[in-house]
Protein backbone atom coordinates (compact mmCIF):
# COMPACT_ATOMS: atom_id res chain seq x y z
CA UNK A 1 0.00 0.00 0.00
CA UNK A 2 1.02 3.67 -0.37
CA UNK A 3 1.10 6.00 2.81
CA UNK A 4 -1.86 8.07 3.34
CA UNK A 5 -1.76 11.35 5.62
CA UNK A 6 0.43 14.60 5.58
CA UNK A 7 3.62 13.18 5.33
CA UNK A 8 3.11 11.89 1.71
CA UNK A 9 0.72 14.94 0.45
CA UNK A 10 3.22 16.94 -1.93
CA UNK A 11 2.84 20.77 -1.08
CA UNK A 12 1.61 21.70 -4.53
CA UNK A 13 1.82 25.29 -4.27
CA UNK A 14 5.64 25.22 -2.95
CA UNK A 15 6.76 22.86 -6.63
CA UNK A 16 4.82 25.46 -8.59
CA UNK A 17 6.61 28.53 -6.55
CA UNK A 18 9.88 26.78 -6.84
CA UNK A 19 9.72 26.19 -11.20
CA UNK A 20 7.82 29.30 -11.31
CA UNK A 21 11.20 30.71 -9.59
CA UNK A 22 13.49 28.84 -11.72
CA UNK A 23 11.62 29.49 -15.01
CA UNK A 24 12.59 33.04 -14.29
CA UNK A 25 15.97 32.66 -14.58
CA UNK A 26 14.78 31.51 -18.53
CA UNK A 27 12.52 34.50 -20.12
CA UNK A 28 13.07 32.98 -23.90
CA UNK A 29 10.29 31.26 -23.19
CA UNK A 30 7.41 30.58 -20.95
CA UNK A 31 7.70 26.81 -20.87
CA UNK A 32 9.70 24.39 -18.39
CA UNK A 33 9.59 21.09 -18.66
CA UNK A 34 11.72 18.53 -16.38
CA UNK A 35 12.33 15.63 -18.53
CA UNK A 36 14.53 12.34 -18.40
CA UNK A 37 17.32 11.73 -20.40
CA UNK A 38 15.39 9.26 -22.88
CA UNK A 39 13.11 12.17 -23.33
CA UNK A 40 10.47 11.48 -20.99
CA UNK A 41 8.71 14.12 -19.62
CA UNK A 42 7.94 14.14 -16.19
CA UNK A 43 6.40 17.67 -15.30
CA UNK A 44 5.34 21.02 -17.27
CA UNK A 45 5.09 23.91 -16.06
CA UNK A 46 3.45 26.83 -18.86
CA UNK A 47 2.03 30.32 -17.75
CA UNK A 48 1.66 29.67 -14.41
CA UNK A 49 0.03 26.08 -14.78
CA UNK A 50 0.99 22.32 -14.10
CA UNK A 51 0.90 20.20 -17.52
CA UNK A 52 1.12 16.52 -17.08
CA UNK A 53 2.73 14.63 -19.37
CA UNK A 54 -0.82 13.85 -21.12
CA UNK A 55 -1.28 17.42 -22.60
CA UNK A 56 2.07 19.21 -22.15
CA UNK A 57 3.85 20.71 -25.93
CA UNK A 58 5.74 22.95 -26.94
CA UNK A 59 9.23 24.73 -27.17
CA UNK A 60 10.97 26.11 -23.98
CA UNK A 61 13.83 25.22 -21.35
CA UNK A 62 14.43 21.41 -20.18
CA UNK A 63 15.82 20.68 -17.10
CA UNK A 64 17.23 17.11 -17.25
CA UNK A 65 17.26 14.58 -14.68
CA UNK A 66 20.42 13.30 -13.47
CA UNK A 67 21.24 9.69 -12.31
CA UNK A 68 21.97 8.38 -8.76
CA UNK A 69 25.53 8.13 -8.87
CA UNK A 70 28.50 9.13 -6.72
CA UNK A 71 30.05 11.91 -7.08
CA UNK A 72 29.56 15.69 -7.77
CA UNK A 73 26.04 16.42 -9.30
CA UNK A 74 26.03 19.05 -12.58
CA UNK A 75 22.65 20.39 -13.54
CA UNK A 76 22.05 20.35 -17.43
CA UNK A 77 19.83 22.09 -19.26
CA UNK A 78 18.89 22.77 -22.73
CA UNK A 79 16.16 24.25 -24.96
CA UNK A 80 14.38 21.78 -26.70
CA UNK A 81 10.71 20.78 -28.31
CA UNK A 82 7.82 18.53 -26.84
CA UNK A 83 5.28 17.28 -28.65
CA UNK A 84 2.59 14.55 -27.77
CA UNK A 85 3.33 11.54 -29.54
CA UNK A 86 1.58 7.49 -29.18
CA UNK A 87 3.50 4.67 -29.73
CA UNK A 88 -0.03 2.94 -30.57
CA UNK A 89 -1.23 4.82 -33.02
CA UNK A 90 -4.41 2.86 -32.93
CA UNK A 91 -5.28 4.25 -29.44
CA UNK A 92 -5.03 7.62 -29.50
CA UNK A 93 -5.64 7.28 -24.96
CA UNK A 94 -1.87 6.22 -25.09
CA UNK A 95 -0.34 9.40 -26.00
CA UNK A 96 1.99 11.24 -24.01
CA UNK A 97 4.65 13.88 -24.69
CA UNK A 98 8.38 13.52 -25.65
CA UNK A 99 11.26 15.95 -25.55
CA UNK A 100 13.86 16.16 -28.07
CA UNK A 101 16.84 18.23 -27.68
CA UNK A 102 20.54 18.88 -28.72
CA UNK A 103 22.90 17.16 -26.06
CA UNK A 104 25.39 19.48 -27.59
CA UNK A 105 23.65 22.32 -26.61
CA UNK A 106 23.03 21.13 -23.32
CA UNK A 107 24.07 23.37 -20.87
CA UNK A 108 25.80 22.33 -17.46
CA UNK A 109 25.90 24.25 -14.18
CA UNK A 110 27.81 22.47 -11.04
CA UNK A 111 24.73 22.18 -7.95
CA UNK A 112 27.47 22.46 -5.29
CA UNK A 113 25.79 19.13 -4.27
CA UNK A 114 27.52 15.73 -3.84
CA UNK A 115 25.79 12.05 -3.96
CA UNK A 116 27.71 9.56 -1.41
CA UNK A 117 26.79 5.92 -1.65
CA UNK A 118 26.31 4.57 2.36
CA UNK A 119 26.97 1.52 3.50
CA UNK A 120 23.65 -0.79 4.52
CA UNK A 121 25.15 -1.81 7.35
CA UNK A 122 25.65 1.16 8.62
CA UNK A 123 21.65 2.08 7.31
CA UNK A 124 20.50 -1.42 8.94
CA UNK A 125 22.20 -0.33 12.27
CA UNK A 126 20.49 2.84 12.45
CA UNK A 127 17.57 2.57 12.02
CA UNK A 128 14.82 2.33 15.09
CA UNK A 129 14.46 -1.51 15.82
CA UNK A 130 10.67 -1.48 16.18
CA UNK A 131 9.87 -0.40 12.79
CA UNK A 132 7.56 -1.94 10.98
CA UNK A 133 9.10 -4.89 9.47
CA UNK A 134 12.84 -4.10 9.96
CA UNK A 135 13.31 -7.68 11.80
CA UNK A 136 12.56 -9.45 8.44
CA UNK A 137 15.57 -7.27 6.41
CA UNK A 138 19.00 -7.89 6.41
CA UNK A 139 21.87 -5.47 5.34
CA UNK A 140 21.98 -6.64 1.77
CA UNK A 141 18.17 -6.00 1.28
CA UNK A 142 19.55 -2.46 1.57
CA UNK A 143 20.59 0.39 -0.46
CA UNK A 144 21.50 3.84 0.42
CA UNK A 145 22.80 7.23 -0.73
CA UNK A 146 23.34 10.67 1.14
CA UNK A 147 22.54 14.16 -0.51
CA UNK A 148 21.62 16.98 1.23
CA UNK A 149 17.69 17.39 0.16
CA UNK A 150 16.99 20.26 1.70
CA UNK A 151 19.58 22.95 1.49
CA UNK A 152 20.55 22.94 4.76
CA UNK A 153 24.52 21.71 4.28
CA UNK A 154 23.89 18.36 5.96
CA UNK A 155 22.83 15.34 4.10
CA UNK A 156 20.02 13.17 4.51
CA UNK A 157 20.43 9.30 4.29
CA UNK A 158 17.78 7.94 1.40
CA UNK A 159 17.39 4.72 1.30
CA UNK A 160 15.16 1.66 -0.11
CA UNK A 161 14.90 -1.95 0.93
CA UNK A 162 12.94 -5.11 -0.54
CA UNK A 163 13.66 -8.82 0.86
CA UNK A 164 11.30 -9.64 -2.17
CA UNK A 165 14.68 -11.26 -4.11
CA UNK A 166 15.67 -13.27 -1.25
CA UNK A 167 12.48 -14.86 -0.45
CA UNK A 168 12.16 -15.75 -4.27
CA UNK A 169 15.26 -18.09 -3.49
CA UNK A 170 13.96 -19.57 -0.33
CA UNK A 171 10.35 -20.06 -1.41
CA UNK A 172 11.47 -21.76 -4.50
CA UNK A 173 13.28 -23.89 -2.43
CA UNK A 174 10.92 -24.64 0.30
CA UNK A 175 7.48 -22.87 -0.73
CA UNK A 176 7.75 -22.04 2.86
CA UNK A 177 5.23 -18.72 3.31
CA UNK A 178 7.27 -15.51 4.61
CA UNK A 179 6.79 -12.14 5.45
CA UNK A 180 7.49 -9.39 2.54
CA UNK A 181 8.64 -5.87 3.30
CA UNK A 182 9.42 -2.92 0.90
CA UNK A 183 10.65 0.30 2.27
CA UNK A 184 11.45 3.79 1.46
CA UNK A 185 12.52 6.18 3.60
CA UNK A 186 14.50 9.15 4.32
CA UNK A 187 16.82 9.72 7.11
CA UNK A 188 17.42 13.37 8.79
CA UNK A 189 21.12 13.60 10.98
CA UNK A 190 21.13 11.24 13.15
CA UNK A 191 17.61 9.85 13.43
CA UNK A 192 17.09 6.90 14.14
CA UNK A 193 13.19 7.54 12.57
CA UNK A 194 12.76 7.74 8.83
CA UNK A 195 10.08 9.80 6.95
CA UNK A 196 8.62 7.06 4.75
CA UNK A 197 7.51 7.75 1.31
CA UNK A 198 6.59 3.79 0.55
CA UNK A 199 6.27 1.25 2.82
CA UNK A 200 4.41 -2.25 2.03
CA UNK A 201 4.47 -5.56 3.73
CA UNK A 202 2.39 -8.52 3.68
CA UNK A 203 3.18 -12.44 3.10
CA UNK A 204 4.93 -13.74 0.30
CA UNK A 205 3.22 -17.16 -1.37
CA UNK A 206 5.87 -17.18 -4.34
CA UNK A 207 6.44 -15.00 -7.96
CA UNK A 208 4.23 -11.88 -8.45
CA UNK A 209 3.43 -8.83 -9.82
CA UNK A 210 1.13 -7.56 -7.47
CA UNK A 211 3.91 -6.62 -5.03
CA UNK A 212 5.56 -3.59 -5.15
CA UNK A 213 8.71 -1.78 -5.20
CA UNK A 214 11.33 1.08 -4.93
CA UNK A 215 13.41 2.75 -7.30
CA UNK A 216 15.49 5.96 -7.45
CA UNK A 217 15.43 7.42 -10.98
CA UNK A 218 17.43 10.43 -10.53
CA UNK A 219 17.27 13.80 -9.12
CA UNK A 220 16.27 17.38 -10.30
CA UNK A 221 16.62 20.85 -9.72
CA UNK A 222 13.11 23.18 -9.74
CA UNK A 223 14.46 25.75 -8.04
CA UNK A 224 18.02 27.46 -7.47
CA UNK A 225 18.12 26.23 -3.84
CA UNK A 226 15.56 23.26 -4.17
CA UNK A 227 15.53 19.86 -5.78
CA UNK A 228 13.54 17.08 -5.89
CA UNK A 229 14.07 13.34 -6.33
CA UNK A 230 12.36 11.21 -9.41
CA UNK A 231 10.99 7.77 -7.43
CA UNK A 232 8.97 5.00 -8.94
CA UNK A 233 7.58 3.13 -6.24
CA UNK A 234 4.68 -0.10 -6.10
CA UNK A 235 3.47 -2.01 -8.67
CA UNK A 236 3.82 -1.24 -11.94
CA UNK A 237 0.64 -1.34 -12.75
CA UNK A 238 0.32 2.02 -11.69
CA UNK A 239 1.91 3.56 -14.68
CA UNK A 240 3.12 6.36 -12.34
CA UNK A 241 6.52 8.02 -10.88
CA UNK A 242 7.03 10.34 -8.03
CA UNK A 243 8.94 13.55 -7.54
CA UNK A 244 9.62 13.34 -4.09
CA UNK A 245 10.97 16.86 -2.33
CA UNK A 246 12.14 16.61 0.91
CA UNK A 247 11.58 20.16 3.88
CA UNK A 248 11.24 18.39 7.20
CA UNK A 249 8.72 15.79 5.65
CA UNK A 250 8.70 13.72 2.28
CA UNK A 251 6.64 15.77 -0.20
CA UNK A 252 5.52 14.14 -3.58
CA UNK A 253 3.73 14.77 -6.99
CA UNK A 254 2.63 12.05 -8.81
CA UNK A 255 3.83 12.24 -12.59
CA UNK A 256 2.42 9.88 -15.61
CA UNK A 257 4.50 7.45 -16.76
CA UNK A 258 3.41 5.48 -19.08
CA UNK A 259 -0.18 4.96 -19.84
CA UNK A 260 -0.06 1.51 -21.46
CA UNK A 261 1.81 -1.30 -21.85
Amino acid sequence: MRLAGKSTLFLAASILAALASFVGAAPDSDLHAIVERNGTVVLCLSKGQFLFADRCSGTGRLSIVQPIQEGEIAWRTAIGTITIESESPQNPDCALSRAKWNPQDEQAVPSGKTIRIIDPAWVLAQLDTKHPGLADLTEGDFTAFALDLDNDGRDEIIFSASNIERLEKVNDKTGQELLYVVWGGILRGSSRFPHDFYFDQGRYLGGTDAIGDVSFKGVVPIAADDIALLVVSGTGFRGLQDLIRFRGEAQRIETIQRRCD
